[in-house]
């Protein structure tokens, strides 16, 4: 056996081992990066890269943006691209630059080419999460991040979406990331990363996107510089009190510890961020920036001023302004536009919560240091939102990131210890009951429906019917006929995922539950995001209206009104003519306006005008009823559907 030979009959060994350098074995955290890689470019590809000419325009908020991307491409007012040719655009131009790039690739400005920036811009985010993952010494947290990311209701309805919120959201990831390995070391890509990534958010929707980031790194930096700054500072408030208390002259005592307290503060931040060269990052920025605003102020005038600038930035943040800033609510409606957007993983919240606090305060090194920022960056992002007048859900897109990085590193610490809470296996068993009846109840309908047995004309189509107006249900059921192969696909799969889940579940295999329940989850979105929204969301196209419209026009010229329709302006060209009243429409021309706005006429300015029948679209979704009309005689409107 080797251990009876002795060391000394041996020695060309010996010196073999001393005078060969020493193997280095390859880090088995760092092989899986590539393969890690690979899995998330899949899952993005799948769930948001196809299909995105799948669904149509079927609301208002989309084609508002669409046309902006038209009005670019088509008369190339590249600083300041207008709505319907005429409409000043209330953020800055880059998601407009993109699809205007994405329209160029495909040669059209379609559904496709304007929710590819979109869609990108997601994949880029969730590679980034990755990115922060490989730098914390764990790539599959990174991955589990990233998928929980793309997974999240509210990301994953922005990532397909003709919409700006990406583009600020992909500048604020990149921003985190940056902080975050900047403060693990400052190298040229970490910094690039945090200002780049200011430029871009900026860019997209203005201050927002320096001033959410700079917030975020000044708690960050004084937190991680710890007693540096707590004791300095509470030092110098004991010292005035005790001083004040002996008799000092209020103002003298008052005087000296706001000038001491402010240089012993000033001189901690500096030492917090000058690893950071914050005034060569923040000068980059500032000149990226001011070349467009420049630009644009010049060309926009008192106008742009006005309404992009002040209006749109301080105007709706405080509700100063002096226009309909909308979406007023109190601070509870955060907490469950929150909730809701974040789910699924908003189910699993005691889980990751609780695990990333123990980490921040107990952990150590990178891992530590991550959960610690993506604690505060979501605290910042949620505090700063909360003070706004004007709040969306999607708002809160900016702290998604950190949110889903405590998720990733909460399962992947699940996989590493093969073992899981007896709560998170019941709660898994009961969301995988729930969404295996559901979807095997959809693929046996419709599968039964393949076999040429109507279950679902006969269950399915009277409940749609019940909750929808005749033309809206009539349009969804024929969705169903042409994607119901899909659905069936989609629904079966989905209920196989959750069986998984359940199985995993009940039988308590850590690693079984977090890969079933990842499986689910993209199988659900696919289902949703693919056979589902595809077959509905037709009956709220205007396609069909606007090719009606462009039929009956003909060679007559056609115009709209002020609070024209974005979706019909986009299916008809973009640039209709805007009438400042119905009342100066031409002869014989033809224009377009709500119901709303013709029961507002007077009789006597409806005089001379004519409702053109067969022309209405009803109101649908969060779009507004039309019609069209033309000048020749006196008609009623009253009875056209609503």
């Amino acid at each position: 056996m080797a251990s009876d030979v002795p060391s000394e009959s041996v020695p060309v060994a010996v010196e073999d081992q001393a005078t060969s350098p020493p193997r280095q074995s390859a880090d088995p955290q760092r092989l899986l990066i590539l393969p890690l890689a690979l899995v998330l470019f899949a899952v993005w590809a799948v769930l948001q890269l196809r299909g995105l000419d799948e669904i149509p325009f079927h609301s208002k908020g989309e084609p508002r943006e669409a046309i902006a991307v038209q009005d670019l491409v088509h008369s190339d007012r590249y600083i300041l691209p207008l709505r319907n040719g005429y409409e000043m655009p209330r953020k800055p131009p880059l998601f407009y630059w993109l699809g205007g790039a994405a329209a160029a690739a495909t040669g059209q400005v379609d559904e496709q080419s304007v929710r590819m920036p979109s869609a990108v811009q997601s994949g880029v985010a969730a590679l980034l999460l990755l990115v922060v993952g490989v730098g914390a010494g764990t790539p599959l947290a990174g991955l589990f991040s990233a998928l929980a990311l793309l997974t999240s209701f509210e990301w994953m309805r922005a990532a397909v979406s003709a919409r700006i919120d990406m583009t600020l959201a992909l500048g604020t990831t990149a921003s985190f990331a940056g902080l975050y390995l900047a403060v693990l070391r400052p190298r040229p890509v970490a910094l690039f990363l945090l200002y780049g990534g200011m430029a871009w958010g900026t860019l997209a929707k203005g201050p927002i996107g320096i001033v959410l980031p700079t917030l975020c790194a000044i708690v960050v930096l004084l937190i991680d510089s710890g007693t540096r700054w707590v004791l300095p500072l509470g030092g110098i408030a004991a010292l005035a009190l005790i001083a004040h208390q002996l008799g000092a002259p209020t103002e003298a005592v008052a005087a000296l510890a706001g000038v001491t307290f402010a240089v012993v503060f000033l001189y901690v931040a500096w030492t917090a961020v000058r690893p950071l060269r914050p005034f060569l990052g923040f000068a980059c920025v500032g000149v990226l920036t001011a070349l467009w605003y420049g630009m644009a102020a010049r060309a926009g005038g008192e106008e742009f001023v006005r309404t992009q600038i002040l209006a749109e930035n301080f105007g709706r943040f405080f509700g100063t302004a002096q226009i309909d800033v909308g979406h007023r609510h109190g601070l509870g409606y955060l907490f469950g536009a929150l909730a809701a957007g974040f789910l699924p993983w908003t189910l699993f919240l005691p889980g990751y919560a609780a695990h990333a606090v123990a980490i921040a305060s107990g952990g150590r090194g990178a891992v530590r240091t991550l959960a610690a920022h993506s604690l505060v960056w979501i605290a910042v992002v949620f505090g700063f939102f909360s003070i706004s007048d004007s709040k969306r859900s999607v708002y809160l897109l900016p702290l998604y990131p950190a949110a889903t990085t405590l998720v990733g590193l909460w399962l992947a610490d699940l996989w590493q210890r093969r073992s899981a809470p007896r709560w998170l296996y019941r709660l898994t068993s009961v969301l995988a009951i729930g969404v295996a009846l559901l979807t095997g109840a959809i693929a046996v309908a419709f599968a039964l429906e393949l076999a040429g047995l109507p279950l679902r004309r006969a269950i399915v189509d009277p409940i749609v019917a019940r909750a929808a107006a005749n033309s809206v249900a009539a349009a969804i059921s024929a969705g169903f006929d042409i994607w119901t192969l899909r659905l069936c696909t989609y629904a079966a799969a989905t209920c196989a995922a959750a069986l998984a889940l359940l199985y995993c579940s009940l039988y308590r295999h850590a690693r079984g539950t977090v890969a079933a329940l990842l499986a689910s989850v993209v199988a659900l979105l696919l289902l949703v995001q693919h056979a589902i929204m595809p077959a509905v969301t037709p009956a709220n196209d205007r396609a069909d209206y606007a090719a009606r419209l462009s039929a009956v026009a003909a060679a007559r010229s056609l115009a709209t009104t002020p609070s024209f329709d974005a979706a019909v302006a986009f299916h008809l060209g973009g640039a209709l003519p805007v009438l400042e009243s119905v009342s100066a429409l031409p002869p014989g021309a033809i224009a377009i306006m709500t119901l709303d706005e013709w029961r507002r006429l007077t009789p006597a300015r409806r005089d001379g005008l004519e409702v053109l029948p067969g022309l209405w679209a009803p109101k649908q979704n969060n779009q507004v009823a039309l019609i069209a009309v033309q000048r020749t005689t006196v008609a009623n409107a009253d009875d056209i559907e609503n």
